[in-house]
């Protein structure tokens, strides 16, 4: 042990991981006390505008801390981790030979494996924070390697996958050896869109199908108007054939009594004309209010649907995405030469994105591996990396 390692035991440590989640810098700080006390804080800022803030906050605690390690995860585009080792080696493989500047490619040794990143992007990393300083940069393809061990998963030939909103690490490992690696971050819409557009043919064909064998409410309706009508003026005419019996037969003074009748009549006429018409008025009113009021529900309704919805959307994974990536990279694996093509027994999916179960079911029916979702915080994730590095875990 160094004597600055024997000095940091005495003091308080500091531990802040850094993740740019898609536009929102994420913080997880962690302070770990000699006594073995341990508190955590979580943090957010801004990318677009609250950077300045998020490097004042890091100076902040430097300034107040003697021990502090700060940790940010590598999204370069130019990265990647490969089964084998040594540059003769590293030519075989496609995404190495694509790369322009071969001499800006940094390589690191695992041991059987190797991840590669560009040092331009590094560098630039390093720019941006470099007033307060950065200690380590971590591949993302070191994180499956402290999830397996951590979580105790399996050992066999397991797929592994870092899912973000537009950001997939892929890997296979078997127990601590890479057998495939790949960074999936722009891919060929085309191919996302023919799959889309076949799901909606589908539900619509289902739809039409139901649709066909609905009985028509507007028929049923029309036909429940004519026999209501047809009613109404049938008792109509029975009323006035028996008025026109009584006329032909009547005497002077029935006619006067029938003259006092019909204005009686006429005036209860008058007067029930009159309340409909109030009535009917009183209704037209309370249903354009009703109509008014339903119509504010409804727009109301629709928009809070729509944000709940956009809310959702915002939280879940990319499915299409991340089926595209396991659908391509299986299938590369167990058909390119490059790589040893053990048998996949698990596939786990770590995020803190929300996955449809009907999407882990699905993969496990077409894939023939048990699937299974671990929720995880990557900003977390890079504090434990911290502690792992500086022990020489990794």
């Amino acid at each position: 042990m160094g004597l600055l390692q024997f000095a940091e035991r005495f003091f308080p440590k500091t531990y802040i991981g850094i993740w740019n989640n898609n536009g929102i810098y994420d913080l997880s700080i962690r302070r770990i006390y000699p006594s073995g006390k341990i508190e955590s804080e979580m943090l957010s800022f801004d990318a677009d505008v609250e950077t300045e803030k998020l490097f004042e906050y890091l100076e902040k605690v430097q300034g107040e801390n003697i021990v502090t390690y700060i940790a940010i995860l590598d999204q370069s585009l130019i990265q990647g981790a490969l089964p084998v080792e040594g540059k003769i080696k590293f030519l075989e493989f496609d995404e190495i030979k694509k790369i322009n500047d071969f001499n800006d490619v940094f390589f690191r040794e695992m041991g059987g494996w190797a991840i590669y990143t560009s040092n331009s992007e590094l560098l630039k990393i390093q720019n941006q924070f470099n007033n307060s300083g950065i200690d380590f940069i971590f591949s993302p393809f070191l994180i499956p390697v402290s999830a397996r061990e951590n979580l105790k998963l399996s050992k066999n030939a397991s797929i592994f996958i870092i899912a973000e909103k537009n950001l997939i690490i892929f890997t296979i490992f078997k127990g601590e050896k890479l057998l495939f690696g790949e960074l999936i971050k722009d891919v060929d819409g085309n191919e996302l869109i023919i799959d889309e557009v076949k799901n909606e043919l589908d539900e619509m064909l289902e739809n039409l199908s139901t649709v066909q064998h609905m009985p028509s409410k507007i028929e049923t309706l029309a036909k429940h108007k004519s026999q209501a009508d047809s009613a109404f003026f049938d008792e109509g005419a029975i009323e006035l054939d028996l008025l026109d019996s009584d006329i032909k037969h009547s005497t002077p003074e029935d006619d006067e009594k029938l003259q006092d009748e019909l204005l009686k009549l006429d005036f209860a006429d008058s007067r029930e004309q009159k309340n409909s018409t109030a009535d009917s008025n009183a209704n037209n009113k309370k249903k354009t209010n009703s109509i008014e009021l339903e119509k504010m529900l409804t727009e109301g309704l629709e928009e809070e649907l729509k944000a709940e919805e956009e809310r959702m959307h915002e939280s879940e994974v990319n499915h299409k995405l991340l089926y595209f990536a396991i659908q391509k990279n299986v299938n590369r694996f167990y058909h390119d030469k490059l790589y040893s093509s053990d048998f996949i027994e698990n596939c786990y999916i770590l995020t803190g994105l929300k996955v449809d179960g009907n999407f882990l079911s699905k993969i496990e029916s077409e894939f023939s591996f048990e699937t299974e979702k671990i929720r995880v915080d990557l900003a977390e994730l890079i504090v434990q990396m911290i502690g792992e590095e500086i022990a020489h875990k990794i």
